[in-house]
Formats: structure tokens, sequence, C-alpha cells
């Protein structure tokens, strides 16, 4: 049985004890990273930090499925939607356009004095 989920602390502790192997993703969320601390060997509670650290793409496997507790990397699917963690340092630094700049200057005036035009 495969059981996937974004929230861990949802589940109750029985159930995701009873996994024998668990694979996980990007985990930043320190209650459920404890979730998944309350679940696993004693001897990989290390591990459990790592998973604030990981990138799109990277996961933690553990359990009985694999002899070696392991960080791995997924292939990226050839026809997967472009979607990815925005640049932000990149964005901020582009210059903004000016017919814009006055459109948006103008409607945080209207939305500031409560204006509707």
């Amino acid at each position: 049985m495969l059981l996937v989920t974004q929230r861990l602390t949802e589940l109750d502790e029985t159930v995701l004890s009873q996994c024998g192997t668990l694979i996980a993703l990007r985990i930043t969320n320190k209650g459920d990273r404890g979730h998944v601390s309350a679940a696993i060997q004693d001897e990989l509670h290390d591990m459990v930090a790592l998973l604030s650290t990981l990138r799109t793409g990277e996961g933690l496997v553990m359990g009985e499925g694999i002899k070696i507790p392991s960080c791995i990397k997924f292939e990226k699917i050839s026809k997967a939607p472009k979607s990815t963690d925005p640049k932000v340092s990149e964005e901020w630094r582009k210059e903004r356009p000016g017919d814009k700049e006055r459109d948006f200057e103008k409607t945080v005036d209207l939305w500031r004095n409560q204006k509707f035009s």
C-alpha cells in the first residue's frame, strides 16, 4: 500500500508507524517533522533535521525497503509542467514598465481612498 499526504499531522501516529519504508520530501513544518521523527527508528532521528533543507525533487528514503537511509533525487519528467520556485532576487532587480507602474500607483491610490472608477 502507498500512503501519500501533504499533512502528516492529520495522520494517526499508528498509521504512520506501520509504514515500513518512508519517502519524505521537503518538510518545513516543525510539527510534521516531529510526526516523522516519532514514526522512525531512533538512530535515524538526525536525518529528520535534513528534511527542511531539501530542494525540489529531493527526498529522504528510510526504512525496510532500503539497506542504508539515503538522500535521493527524483528524475524530472520530460513533459512536466513548467512550474518552479520563483527566483525572487532576480525578479526584484527587474525594472517595472512605466505604464504599468502608473497603473499600479493609481490602483493603490484608489484602494487607499476607497474610491472605485
